[in-house]
Parts: structure tokens; sequence; C-alpha cells
């Protein structure tokens, strides 16, 4: 390996991280990529409800590993909100000014944030509903 990837360097520049995360959320609305994680969890949000077990009001987390600046689980929120279901949404980042940018990006405060490696994440077995790891290697 001949270096470090931006969003993974604990020493990177905050400023060049975040302006790094906003492009990433930009292309994500551009090219389709949240559009396309929030039309699969709608299957379950339409559906999944009552073959789930779960009663209306009942809540479901979505763990989104390498969050970025939140914007898919936003967005998975809002489309869940408009099915009638809770959707607790948890984004984990390896990097501590990619959580500061998240934070600042979260005007709602409905994200929570996990600084921890996706490698090993923090989470005990069936303590989430579904996990999104979209554009992360």
């Amino acid at each position: 390996m001949t270096g470090i990837e931006l969003l993974d360097d604990p020493r990177a520049d905050a400023v060049a991280v975040e302006r790094e995360l906003k492009d990433i959320a930009r292309l994500n609305a551009l090219f389709g990529g949240t559009r396309a994680v929030v039309r699969e969890l709608e299957r379950f949000f339409k559906t999944g409800k009552r073959s789930a077990g779960r009663e209306k009001g009942g809540a479901w987390t979505l763990l989104d590993v390498g969050t970025g600046l939140g914007d898919i689980p936003r967005a998975a929120a809002a489309s869940a909100r408009r099915h009638g279901v809770t959707l607790r949404t948890v984004g984990v980042e390896i990097n501590r000014a990619a959580v500061a940018s998240a934070i600042r990006a979260d005007r709602s405060g409905g994200l929570t944030l996990v600084l921890a490696d996706g490698n090993t994440l923090p989470f005990s077995p069936k303590s989430v509903d579904f996990v999104v790891a979209s554009q992360v290697l």
C-alpha cells in the first residue's frame, strides 16, 4: 500500500475531509446511490412491518458503515416516516473529522454517530435490522 486514503487517515485535514464528504453526498444524490438504497428499504417499510411482526410504530435500526455525512440514513429515515415506520439510524466512521462533519450535517439530531472501524464493529449480534455500506471498500 502506498498511502492512506484521505477518509481513513486519522491525521487528515478536517477541511479536506468535509469537502470530500460533501462531494460524496452530492454524487450519491446525482447518480442515484441514495435512491437505490432507499428504494430497497422501502420494500421492507411497505410490507416488512406486517411480515416481520412489527407493530405500527415499532422501531427498526439501520446501521450505515462509512456513513460520511449521513445523507443515506437521513433519506432512509424520511422514507420510513412516510410509511409509518420509526427508523433509528446509526452511522459509523473511522475518522474523527468525518464524525464531526456528520454531526454538523445532521441538523435534526436523529443520526447516532459512532467512531469505529467498520472491520470491528462495536455492536452485538442481531442488534440492528439493516446494514448499509455504500461506497466502502
